[in-house]
């Protein structure tokens, strides 16, 4: 059993009432890869920039994560920082640098075409759609929107935060409500 997950891996510095980091390890498609990895394989599509380390990978390649849909192309990698005050649910971006994410145009891997999970996180909803059509039939599959970008797409309506099913129907209406 397997699981592709497709979006962000980014660095991130983070602010809390306990102290702060800078260029950490980020992105959702990161933490999802992390978090999976304990359960099934995991297989990576995203990009990152040409500052994104062997040293990088090697969180990735300690936990058995597929990297090789991993896009490594010149321009720095996707940053984001934020911070959380005293309520640790809620973070507050304090900047967003796209990089090289901006143009980011998922690859999915001739291999990773049989798994049988997917996971769409935080890419634009156009690009989920592409991606869903791209893959051979996963028994489910996940995608998470950002707000941002649903309204950055002229959409007045929001769908769920997270949504999923066996087919595209339910993935291409959610999308194109308006």
């Amino acid at each position: 059993m397997s699981i592709v997950v497709v979006g962000s891996v980014a660095f991130d510095n983070v602010a809390s009432p306990s102290g702060k980091a800078e260029n950490l390890l980020g992105g959702a498609a990161t933490f999802f890869a992390l978090a999976a990895s304990y359960f099934t394989q995991v297989r990576v599509v995203g990009v990152v920039g040409d500052d994104f380390t062997a040293q990088h990978f090697e969180a990735f390649k300690k936990r058995d994560i597929d990297t090789r849909g991993i896009e490594r192309v010149q321009g720095k990698t996707f940053r984001w920082g934020g911070h959380y005050t005293d309520n640790l649910n809620e973070a507050k971006t304090d900047f967003t640098e796209l990089n090289v994410f901006e143009k980011f145009g998922p690859h999915i891997p001739a291999e990773y075409r049989d798994s049988q999970f997917l996971f769409l996180a935080n890419i634009h909803p156009d690009l989920q759609a592409l991606v869903r059509r791209e893959m051979n039939v996963p028994q489910l599959f996940f995608a998470r929107r950002i707000v941002a970008l649903i309204f950055s797409a002229g959409r007045s309506t929001v769908t769920e935060e997270v949504f999923g099913g066996g087919d595209d129907s339910g993935l291409l209406r959610a999308l194109n409500k308006s």
